[in-house]
């Protein structure tokens, strides 16, 4: 994975384990997470107050809440220095993060809005498996008028 990120996205990486990331430690310095708050403790640290909330068998943006042991995510949300981001790849269960792992996000060209919630039914069916993707306010809060389910998404 790190030479992923080296060769295609022209960047190094530090993979560190989620109980040793601090803050201070890595100020300046944006971060990826995998996982969820339930299997990742730096979750609580980096997206307490983000609006997409996900646990094991649960995931929630805004006032919807979707569950099950399938459901996948990545979102990007800015760092309190406003200079560094989170970038986040997240399921509810092992068929979550494997559905979110099976995605091209390295490959060049590609092209993610700020947030993009799916089933691992994705992976099959397409545009049908999408939940909810979209775009975060200039507050990054959810805005009202993004899609929230695969009718409105096509």
């Amino acid at each position: 994975m790190p030479e992923t990120w080296y060769y295609r996205g022209n960047g190094a990486v530090d993979i560190i384990a989620d109980r040793e990331y601090s803050p201070g430690r890595y100020q300046g310095r944006s971060v990826i997470l995998y996982g969820n708050a339930s299997t990742n403790s730096a979750w609580g640290i980096l997206l307490k107050d983000c609006p997409i909330q996900v646990k094991r068998n649960e995931l929630r943006a805004g006032d919807k809440i979707w569950q099950g042991d399938d459901l996948a995510a990545y979102f990007v949300r800015p760092l309190p220095d406003g200079i560094t981001s989170v970038g986040v790849v997240t399921g509810t269960g092992l068929k979550g993060i494997q559905a979110a792992n099976a995605n091209q996000y390295f490959a060049g060209g590609s092209a993610f809005p700020d947030y993009m919630i799916f089933r691992l039914e994705m992976l099959q069916t397409g545009a049908a498996g999408i939940l909810k993707a979209g775009f975060f306010g200039n507050d990054w809060k959810l805005t009202a008028d993004e899609p929230s389910n695969k009718s409105q998404i096509r």
